[in-house]
């Protein structure tokens, strides 16, 4: 069986003596760890890369479900918000009226065709509370 030989470019003897052969050998053990360290980061950031994706997916498919749910109650919302304010303007008529039988005696008064606006009666109405019963004297 024939012998191999190594041959090394560089020899040990004059290069780990020399100061640039130290500076070289250094050089190149620091430069081998930082592109191993390089390439762990890479890795890791292309690995990373697939977990960001499945959250985005997700995170996406949560959007377009909510922002069908909200689509699907906009005509309910509208519906409820007129229903609020209809509500509340009832609520302000209800809670004084003699106020507003004193502002339709107003409106009357500074009518100038009428001569006099007197208000005759003012009771509840028999069949229901909520009802107001009113009579008004005008003269032309």
């Amino acid at each position: 069986m024939p012998k191999t030989k190594t041959i090394n470019l560089l020899p040990q003897e004059e290069f780990d003596v020399s100061t640039l052969g130290r500076i070289l050998k250094w050089a190149m053990g620091t430069f081998r760890i930082i592109v191993i360290v390089t390439e762990m980061i890479v890795m890791t950031a292309f690995l990373s890369r697939f977990w960001l994706d499945a959250q985005n997916s997700d995170l996406n498919d949560a959007i377009a479900i909510k922002t069908a749910q909200i689509s699907a109650q906009s005509d309910f919302e509208k519906q409820f918000r007129i229903l609020q304010h209809k509500l509340s303007i009832f609520k302000t008529l209800t809670d004084s009226p003699q106020a507003s039988i004193a502002k339709l005696l107003n409106g009357m008064k500074n009518e100038k065709s009428l001569k006099t606006v007197d208000l005759g009666s003012l009771s509840t109405s028999e069949n229901d509370a909520a009802f107001t019963v009113f009579s008004v004297n005008i003269g032309y």
